[in-house]
């Protein structure tokens, strides 16, 4: 739900005061006393508390709402993974799920690495010819080269070796990972995003800042003044996942880091269960700090921040510029030398396959 991102603004901030006791967040929320009379409710039959907020907060605080709306429908639009991007994240997700099967004679395509090539191409309209129709002429392109080979060599008719499936897949990764290369590295946002919250008074929050279980300040509250129109865009070597970084500018004039993180095919809950590991580390976290040396030591248990802005699994999530992996480092390292990434690994494979002891 939008109102995951940010809540209504102090009455100080412009918004009509609410009467003691009747704060319609509150009243959503806050049971009945004990045999008192319920107050009527509209009806949420099927909903969870939610979209219960969610309907408080469109009634009571409409512009507000209306920003959220127009903020997450830009950013989505603008900043989300393009279709070659988010193939290629899903291959070098096999092709890495391939190398975790443990190799050995007779070395046939594990049932978990056939699925995951079925659930790509029915995900990615490649199998029902849906990627082939779409009106975008980059997706048709993608949809007659790298696609239709995925399509065409691994999943219609794939080899009847791991070995030799793995080689393929890796194929359509170097491939899908060259044209990539080529595309600019610099992006913008959709100007009206930036322009509809530089024409309003500025009502959403900048997220993260009850991430620590405490609510800041009302005076320490920052909110989203404008959104640079630079984007930096990142690809990461290990995994193949695409970033692209915006920077939000707050009114106390401190700028922070987001990109946006689609579901994958293969994953498709994965950010219903970053949600739930956050809550548990919070939860955690809480338990820890009632005791005086982990209090001292400053014990905390923390994921970087993210959290869902629509019902679709896409998440915004914190980003730290200087934060990279050692994976990351040999994979683009091995790249900068004109070597295969995943080479080491392939060949590793393929002997073990064959029941040959790799030489010393």
């Amino acid at each position: 739900a939008a109102c995951a991102v940010a809540v209504a603004r102090p009455p100080s901030a412009g918004l009509p005061a609410a009467a003691p006791g009747s704060d319609p967040l509150l009243r959503v929320l806050t049971p009945p006393a004990v045999g008192a009379e319920p107050a009527p409710q509209p009806s949420y039959e099927g909903k969870g508390v939610a979209a219960r907020v969610d309907a408080a907060l469109r009634r009571e605080h409409p512009q507000l709402a209306s920003q959220l709306d127009a903020l997450c429908t830009a950013l989505e639009t603008s900043l989300l993974p393009t279709v070659a991007e988010r193939l290629l994240a899903a291959v070098h997700e096999v092709v890495l799920l391939g190398l975790s099967v443990t190799p050995s004679p007779p070395d046939a395509p594990p049932a978990a690495v056939t699925d995951a090539l079925n659930k790509i191409g029915t995900a990615f309209g490649l199998s029902s010819g849906k990627l082939a129709r779409a009106d975008n002429p980059e997706t048709r392109a993608l949809a007659v080269g790298w696609g239709a080979a995925l399509l065409r060599e691994c999943i219609a008719s794939p080899p009847p070796t791991l070995s030799e499936l793995l080689a393929r897949l890796e194929a359509v990764r170097a491939g899908l990972a060259t044209e990539l290369a080529a595309a600019p590295r610099v992006a913008r946002v959709d100007g009206g995003a930036w322009r509809m919250l530089l024409s309003q008074q500025p009502l959403v929050e900048v997220p993260g800042q009850y991430e620590a279980g405490l609510e800041p300040a009302m005076e320490q509250l920052a909110v989203i003044d404008r959104i640079a129109p630079g984007v930096t865009v990142v690809r990461d070597a290990a995994s193949g996942a695409t970033q692209r970084r915006f920077v939000l500018l707050s009114d106390s004039l401190t700028r922070h880091t987001f990109y946006l993180n689609g579901p994958s095919p293969l994953r498709p809950h994965a950010s219903l269960s970053v949600e739930r590991l956050s809550q548990l580390l919070r939860l955690l976290t809480r338990r820890l700090l009632r005791y005086r040396e982990t209090r001292r030591r400053a014990v905390t248990l923390a994921l970087p921040l993210s959290m869902r802005i629509n019902d679709r699994g896409v998440m915004l999530c914190e980003c730290d510029p200087s934060e990279t992996s050692l994976a990351s480092v040999l994979h683009a390292a091995r790249s900068a030398a004109g070597l295969p990434p995943l080479g080491p690994a392939l060949t590793h494979q393929r002997t073990l396959s064959r029941g040959v002891a790799p030489p010393d």
